[in-house]
């Protein structure tokens, strides 16, 4: 801004090499941050797909197994079925199982987490 509103003084002057710098390293800037950004992008959109499609499958199993579980008959219409002490069991152990399925495939989305996918070393 000062160089344009002072183009003339001798102070100005000196720095009309670096304008010329900046305007073709502003190019340069411009294509890197844009390739970069771009390619950020594309990694999140593609692990916010996954991500979406893993959930709705977790969801769709976890659903159909609730839905099937045996139940306890109640008492009174008023009162809630409860699940049986196996059907309970059997939907607390798949439910342990997604959450580490889910873990995994999120660490098998990026580098930085891979390290969890690495069996340990005895």
């Amino acid at each position: 801004l000062a160089y344009r509103a002072y183009p003339e003084t001798e102070m100005m002057k000196s720095f009309g090499g670096f304008n010329i710098l900046w305007g073709q390293l502003l190019s340069v800037t411009t294509f890197t941050l844009t390739f970069f950004l771009n390619q950020s992008y594309a990694l999140w959109r593609k692990c916010y797909e996954y991500s979406r499609r893993l959930q709705g499958r977790l969801l769709d199993l976890g659903m159909t197994l609730a839905a099937h579980a045996a139940r306890t008959s109640p008492n009174s219409p008023d009162d809630p079925a409860e699940y049986t002490s196996g059907a309970r069991q059997v939907l607390e152990l798949v439910s342990r199982y997604a959450r580490l399925f889910n873990l995994l495939t999120y660490a098998s989305f990026t580098r930085s987490h891979r390290p969890i996918l690495t069996p340990p070393r005895h």
